[in-house]
């Protein structure tokens, strides 16, 4: 049962699919070729603007600054700080229900302060998620082929 299903409401989309995080991952980010190129590739790419040279993620067919459609992808250093944090207590989605409670942490980009990703930072209590402390980029595998990013912590 759904939580949609369960205060009976019809199920959304993504809750029909839910159950392997690969369909899930599908529906919720339809990557942009070059994107997930670069992430199976174990890099972090965002777009960049030709015109004015802003950086900007998730990608846009519209620079959020001057509004030009001409583009490319630039690879980031992949380093970021912990902006935030909240704990995650009962997810409706099957797969990460048997992690719960888990962190999701709110990771700003060193490249560009204003593009934020969220992070699991597995292995670590909720209640011990350090803002401000440095983190990377990192990979996992979530299908065959199909890698995702996640944040770890950086040691020292």
């Amino acid at each position: 049962m759904t939580r949609a299903t369960q205060f009976g409401g019809q199920p959304r989309e993504c809750e029909r699919r839910l159950g392997r995080a690969e369909d899930v991952f599908t529906f919720l980010t339809p990557a942009l070729p070059s994107e997930g190129d670069a992430v199976n590739e174990r890099r972090l790419v965002v777009q960049h603007c030709k015109a004015c040279g802003t950086l900007q993620y998730p990608p846009r067919a519209k620079c959020q600054d001057c509004g030009s459609e001409d583009y490319d992808w630039q690879q980031t250093s992949g380093k970021g700080h912990i902006l935030s944090a909240a704990t995650l207590m009962d997810s409706h989605l099957a797969y990460m229900a048997q992690d719960q409670p888990h962190n999701i942490a709110l990771v700003t980009l060193d490249d560009e302060p204003r593009i934020n990703f969220f992070a699991n930072l597995t292995g670590i209590k909720p209640e011990d998620v350090p803002i401000g402390a440095a983190v990377e980029v990192t990979f996992e595998e979530v299908a065959p082929g199909r890698l995702v990013h996640d944040w770890k912590l950086i040691e020292g």
